[in-house]
Parts: structure tokens; C-alpha cells; sequence
């Protein structure tokens, strides 16, 4: 297991970084101090924990590192949105943030030593079994060019016709169909073309799909779309090498960094329309159109950064959000704490979770079932962040720890949610942790990894319903291609535990 190999050399640097980062915070005396130190605790403990029993599919240490990443960092990047909450609330919501990964690792490790991994069949794919190797190329280069195919079919509108003529219902599940198999096509080839040997064409094959993947992602002005190819791309070179490809994911981060700075003033230009399922007004559907589309994107991050530096020397908050106050979901834990704590709106009581089963029906079936975001606007509705009209045109975002704070109040809402995360995460863990990643099973138990690395604003109906989408269409896929194989005929078995 590379993750937990490069654990076991460097989870004292990681210690010593994180430790570094709270010194920092205390030197230049910033405020919040407290509550950074229990979520870099929280994310220790996690990571220790991890590396003293893991086993295959590092759901935890992932889990731990987002919400590091997404209510820590806020506080040291003195984020704009904080400054509107007094510091006892900013340190209440650090421990909450604290609670739950300490409930996330603690029911974790006790699920593992209840679960033993299972060593029932595999449903390996049979070309895979035959040769593992060709086979991976063929599919992972067959996922990645087909779905970059549709892709480019897509923006260009070509097939707005056959969507026209299909069922209600139906382009959802095509979108959802080919956003899996493009995720999983990029792990793949990044897999191959990050082992020792990997020749060029297979290496600039995978570049040229990136590239063209994620300039047609980005006309949408979505770019989480965006940072799943990337996390796939360095979770597969990682996965094969061993590495961490840094200089990849530096220069996403810079690129998303600086496009994000100008991605409000996009949205003015461009006329966005605010419902992600309807896209441009003006969106640009031409070859032609892009240089111009990027060219005035570019032009507007500059300027915004301009005006960001003249706002910050003259004193007054920046007007233009940075990739920082993007990725911030402390905003959204201190408005829901302050809500419950201070203004003492009762919570819901677990109302966003029993619309769940609910979702999983599929629209061709039930036209008129909720919104997939159904949790998300009860929220925003509840307690006053948007109207029911307003939720008709765009989301707020909110976070599974958010959302349990918001059903459950302090510190149960952190303790539900950490142990439901924790024992879900050893059970996956256990069942999958002899599985070759090239069956069924190891297949689906990828898929739920990156979905859960990029699920830091998701509500819990949407991570949900996404990751069942995903693994129906995984199964649906693979299951005709597939046998079942006992654990002591698969040709893998050996080194099943170093693929997951």
C-alpha cells in the first residue's frame, strides 16, 4: 500500500508540519488559534491511527486530510468570511471539526478489529484475469478517449438532438455514466504511464486527453470538475509510483487559483445563468469561440488580482474570491453553529437524511422526484440562507459536517457523523482489502475514493446518490465482462493487498 508506506517514512514530518503551522499562527498572532489546533490534533490522530492498522483503502486518512484542508487552513489564510464571527464561535467550531475526526478514527479502529478482510469471491473482469496488463491499457485508454470524446460531442451541442428524443430522466443518467468512466479512464492510463518504463506515447496520449478534457470542463466555470481529473491523474501516478506528483498538483492548484479570481466576473460576462443543469446563456459552443472565451478569463483574473492588491493596501476586503476562500467550509459550520448556538434555531432532527432513499430512484422511473440537492435546500431554506426561488437558480454549498451539526446540534452531530463515516469506512475497507482493483469490486471501492476525496461541500443526498450512481453503472459495466473467482485461483491474489 503506497499510502501507507509513505505514512510510515513521513508521518513525523507531517506532525512537524502541521505543528510548524500552528507556531506560525501563534508568532503572528492571528485569531483562532484554538480552534486550528484541534482540527490539526484531530487530523494526528487520524493519520496515526490509520497507519497502525490499515489495509487497504485509505477512506480515513483522505477524510482526515480534506476537512484539515477545508476548515483549518481557512483560519491560517485569515479568510474574509471569518472576520463576521466573534473567536469563541471560530474555536467552538474548531472542536466540533475535532470531535468528529476523533469519532471518524476511534469508530474506524474499532470496526477493524471487529471486521475481518473477506475472502469471499472476486468478480474479476475476465480480460483482466487472461492479461492484466493489456487488458488495463485497452480499457483505460478506451474510458479516457471515449469519455473526452463525448466531452468535445458535447460543448459542441451535436448531440442535443438524440437528448432531445430521449425519455425524461435519461441524460442524467448518461452524465453521470460517463463522468465514471472518465474518472476511472484517467486513473488508469495515469497508472500505467506512471510506472517504471511506460513509454512516451502512452504518457503524451494522457496528456493531450487532460488537456482537452479539462479546457472543455472549464466553459462550464465548474471547477471541481476540473480538480477530479486532476485528483485522479496524481491518485493513479501515486498509486503505480509510489509518489506524490507534485508538480502536477502544483500547477493545478496554481491554474485553478488563478481562474477562480475571476470566475465571478465570467459569470457576469458570459450571462451565466446560475442553474448548473442549464449552463450558458452565451456559452461558447464553437472551436473558434475559446480563444476569446480564455482570453477575456485570463484578462479578468489579472485585473482581479490587481484589484485585490489595491483593496488590501488601501484596508478594504478584497471584492474577487481567491481559490482559499473557495475551498472554505468553516464559513459554512460557523454560520449553521452561531444559528443553533446564539440564535437558538432548533435543528432539523435528521430531516435531510430520511429523504435519502428516496433519491436513489431513478428519474426515468419517477420524473418528478426531489431534487438531487433536496438536503441541501431544506438547509439554505431552514435557516434563512436562501429562499425556496432562490434555491431554483444556485446552490450554497454546505458539508456533510455542517449538515450533521445542522440535524443534530453540537457535538452529536460531529459524534453521528464521525462514527457513521468511521465504521462505513472499515467495512469498505475490510471487504475490499483483498480484492484486485481489477474486478468489480476494486473498481467501485476506487470510484468511492475519489468521490470521497472530492466531496468537501457535498450534502449527504448528494454523496449518496452520486456514489450509487456510480456503482450502478461500475456493476452494470463490468458485471457481463466478469466471473467469479474463489481467492486462491485469482493469478493476482498475491499482491491484491499492494494494489488497495
Amino acid at each position: 500500500m503506497a499510502l501507507k508506506a509513505v505514512l510510515k517514512r513521513q508521518l513525523l514530518l507531517i506532525v512537524l508540519v502541521v505543528f510548524a503551522l500552528n507556531l506560525t499562527l501563534a508568532y503572528r498572532g492571528y485569531p483562532g488559534l484554538s480552534g486550528f489546533a484541534y482540527i490539526s490534533a484531530g487530523l494526528c490522530f487520524c493519520l496515526v491511527v490509520w497507519r497502525s492498522g490499515g489495509l487497504g483503502l485509505p477512506l480515513v486518512p483522505v477524510l482526515a486530510t480534506q476537512h484539515f484542508l477545508v476548515y483549518a487552513l481557512p483560519i491560517f489564510n485569515r479568510n474574509a468570511t471569518l472576520l463576521d464571527y466573534p473567536l469563541a464561535l471560530i474555536d467552538e467550531a474548531g472542536f466540533e471539526v475535532f470531535v468528529f475526526l476523533l469519532a471518524m478514527g476511534s469508530s474506524w479502529y474499532v470496526g477493524m478489529q471487529m471486521l475481518t478482510p473477506s475472502r469471499g469471491p472476486s468478480h474479476v473482469i475476465v480480460a483482466f484475469e487472461r492479461d492484466s496488463m493489456g487488458a488495463l491499457r485497452k480499457v483505460g485508454i478506451g474510458l479516457m478517449v471515449g469519455s473526452t470524446a463525448y466531452a468535445v460531442v458535447d460543448f459542441l451541442r451535436a448531440a442535443d438532438f438524440v437528448f432531445a428524443i430521449m425519455p425524461s430522466g435519461l441524460q442524467s443518467i448518461v452524465t453521470a455514466t460517463v463522468s465514471a468512466a472518465s474518472l476511472a479512464g484517467f486513473f488508469l492510463v495515469s497508472m500505467i504511464a506512471g510506472a517504471r518504463g511506460s513509454s512516451t506515447t502512452m504518457k503524451a496520449l494522457l496528456a493531450v486527453s487532460l488537456a482537452v478534457n479539462m479546457g472543455v470542463a472549464l466553459t462550464s466555470l465548474l471547477l471541481y470538475t476540473v480538480f477530479g481529473l486532476v485528483c485522479a491523474v496524481s491518485l493513479g501516478i501515486f498509486w503505480s509510483a509510489g509518489r506524490i506528483p507534485w508538480k502536477l498538483l502544483i500547477a493545478g492548484v496554481a491554474v485553478l487559483g488563478f481562474l477562480q479570481i475571476g470566475k465571478t466576473d465570467m459569470r457576469e460576462l458570459y450571462h451565466f445563468s446560475g442553474d448548473e443543469d442549464q449552463g450558458f446563456e452565451t456559452r461558447p459552443t464553437t472551436l473558434s469561440s475559446l480563444p476569446k472565451f480564455y482570453g477575456d478569463w485570463f484578462s479578468l483574473s489579472l485585473n482581479d488580482i490587481g484589484d485585490s492588491r489595491s483593496s488590501k493596501e488601501n484596508e478594504v476586503r478584497p471584492k474577487h474570491a481567491t481559490l482559499g476562500d473557495r475551498i472554505d467550509n468553516l464559513q459554512n459550520l460557523l454560520y449553521v453553529v452561531r444559528s443553533v448556538e446564539v440564535e437558538r434555531v432548533p435543528p432539523l432532527e435528521g430531516r435531510t437524511y430520511t429523504i435519502i432513499p428516496a433519491l436513489l430512484a431513478p428519474r426515468i422511473i419517477w420524473p418528478e422526484k426531489p431534487r438531487t440537492h433536496e438536503g441541501q435546500v431544506m438547509l439554505n431554506v431552514y435557516y434563512g440562507r436562501q429562499t425556496m426561488e432562490e434555491s431554483l437558480g444556485t446552490y450554497i454549498a454546505w458539508g456533510l459536517l455542517p449538515e450533521a451539526f445542522g440535524n443534530f446540534g453540537p457535538l452529536f452531530g460531529a459524534l453521528f457523523l464521525g462514527a457513521v463515516l468511521g465504521l462505513f469506512s472499515a467495512w469498505v475497507e475490510s471487504y475490499t482489502a483483498l480484492k484486485p482493483l481489477l474486478s468489480i469490486e476494486g473498481m467501485c471501492a476506487f470510484g468511492m475514493l475519489l468521490g470521497m476525496a472530492t466531496s468537501f461541500e457535498m450534502v449527504a443526498s448528494v454523496l449518496v446518490t452520486s456514489q450509487f450512481q456510480a456503482f450502478m453503472v461500475t456493476c452494470m459495466a463490468c458485471l457481463p465482462f466478469s466471473r467469479s473467482l474463489p481467492l486462491a485461483r485469482r493469478p493476482d491474489a498475491e499482491m491484491a493487498q499492494s494494489e488497495l
